[in-house]
């Protein structure tokens, strides 16, 4: 809720952290946390923790997908990708 709210991006660096910790399901609920958290950081003016996290989660959705067929990994990829472009 952090991302996704005006918090202070000190806020959602915590609450990603705390994600990561516990851990994620599958590829795509990955995917999908880490582009909400870099269109958040975009929206709050901090274009190279954007770009970051975009980048680093693009390569390694694009490493996982060559060996797993998901269309929904290949969505958030794509949105990644976007937004790597508006950058």
């Amino acid at each position: 809720m952090a991302i996704g709210r005006p918090s202070k991006m000190s806020a959602c660096r915590e609450r990603l952290k705390s994600l990561t910790k516990l851990g994620f399901t599958d590829i795509e609920s990955k995917g999908h946390v880490h582009l909400i958290y870099a269109r958040a950081a975009l929206e709050r003016g901090h274009r190279e923790i954007a770009r970051k996290t975009a980048n680093k989660m693009a390569d390694e959705l694009e490493r996982v997908l060559t060996h797993k067929n998901s269309r929904l990994g290949r969505e958030i990829l794509g949105h990644l990708r976007g937004l790597l472009a508006n950058l």
